[in-house]
């Protein structure tokens, strides 16, 4: 079966991602958390995971989300909400920046889902896309 076969069964932004970069459904979560964080917290991530579990429970919760999402337009809406809401914290989190970007996470959502387009050759809607610049 042709990458044009799996691409039409791949319908969420997880799925789309997984086959993106040839990785199982699995490890999902886990890739796109490492690939979203701002540079600077990677180091850090990790160990801060391993102490306590729930430190990255808003970043997890918008992975799981923008994985559900089917459409562009869909997954760049909540990438301006989870922005917003960062915005809207002030706390330890929000102001060293540990935790995911927003600027990734739209730049991200264009590139798996225009790249999935142009492999199944379809077309994708860009209009009413977020005018919000910035993590």
């Amino acid at each position: 079966m042709g990458s044009e076969g799996r691409v039409s069964k791949a319908n969420t932004f997880a799925d789309l991602y997984c086959l993106c970069n040839n990785c199982p459904r699995a490890e999902y979560q886990e890739r796109a958390f490492g690939e979203l964080l701002y540079a600077h917290a990677k180091w850090i991530a990790v160990a801060i995971r391993r102490c306590n579990r729930r430190a990255f429970t808003e970043d997890i919760q918008f992975i799981r989300d923008i994985g559900e999402t089917t459409d562009l337009m869909e997954a760049l809406a909540l990438v301006a909400s989870f922005q917003k809401a960062n915005r809207a914290r002030t706390n330890i989190r929000t102001l060293l920046k540990f935790r995911l970007s927003g600027f990734k996470a739209r730049l991200l959502a264009y590139s798996v889902f225009l790249q999935s387009a142009r492999v199944a050759k379809r077309p994708v809607s860009l209009r009413h896309q977020p005018t919000t610049f910035g993590a």
